[in-house]
């Protein structure tokens, strides 16, 4: 029985082990039954995990530590490599270091109607956030989904 929810593909130059860093998967069930998040946030999640991937397979590269071969571990180096000297998601987000127009996080992380209802992004996404809050709490997901991926748990 096929899920209907959108599937995302990676390509690198590496090999990952068979049961890490397969984003091919469909989003977790949690994501699509809660109120806030839908098929284009796990998407837009998806796709800021293969961001947090290129930034920890350059900074792999430069210290030209496995020439490339990169192997995800929920490990403390890793989400300080991935956050780029960033102290959280907040700041990395509001640092610039990911998307800094509102219209292109907007563009990532919503559906039709939502992009809609904000104006194409130039609106508020809610009244306790703005666009980049909303990115830096996707960019948090995505690590976490990278963290579950290597240690299995998805």
């Amino acid at each position: 029985m096929k899920s209907k929810q959108e599937k995302f593909s990676i390509t690198r130059t590496y090999q990952p082990r068979k049961d890490q860093n397969n984003l091919n998967r469909p989003a977790p069930r949690g994501w699509t039954r809660c109120g806030q998040c839908n098929n284009r946030t796990a998407a837009g999640v998806k796709e800021y995990a293969s961001e947090i991937l290129n930034t920890l397979e350059e900074c792999e590269k430069f210290n030209d530590m496995n020439k490339g071969e990169y192997n995800y571990t929920a490990s403390k180096q890793n989400h300080a490599d991935a956050l780029n000297g960033a102290k959280d998601w907040k700041q990395y987000s509001r640092g610039g270091c990911s998307l800094i127009y509102d219209v292109s996080i907007a563009r990532t992380l919503c559906t039709p109607s939502e992009l809609e209802r904000t104006k194409d992004g130039q609106r508020r996404p809610n009244s306790r956030e703005d666009w980049l809050d909303v990115q830096a709490r996707a960019l948090f997901q995505a690590q976490k989904l990278l963290d579950d991926l290597a240690t299995g748990r998805v």
